[in-house]
């Protein structure tokens, strides 16, 4: 919602600078502006990235069954309330 509200002011204020009164004009810009703006572009960063990783992880878009199966199953041994454990078992050394 703050996003929103923050693009319907920052197009008001695109319409302003467009004015004849506001051209050749300083702008000042505090340093808790600038501090929100890097914060919202890190925002935006972490934003792309979550979406990013959510639809390469997403089940409707994988096309291999099989592929969906093993992964699920693969990782049912480290779930602990399904009665897995988290230590991992040690392996014998094969006798070659």
């Amino acid at each position: 919602m703050d996003v929103v509200r923050e693009r319907v002011i920052a197009k008001e204020q695109g319409e302003e600078d467009a004015r004849e009164e506001y051209k050749g004009k300083e702008k000042f810009i505090t340093k808790a502006y600038k501090r929100k703006l890097a914060e919202r572009e890190e925002w935006a960063r972490e934003d792309a990235k979550r979406q990013l990783q959510e639809e390469e992880q997403d089940v409707t878009k994988q096309t291999s069954g099989q592929a969906i199966t093993a992964g699920f199953y693969g990782n049912l041994h480290k779930n602990v309330a399904m009665g897995g454990t988290t230590t991992t078992i040690p392996q014998e050394p094969s006798p070659d």
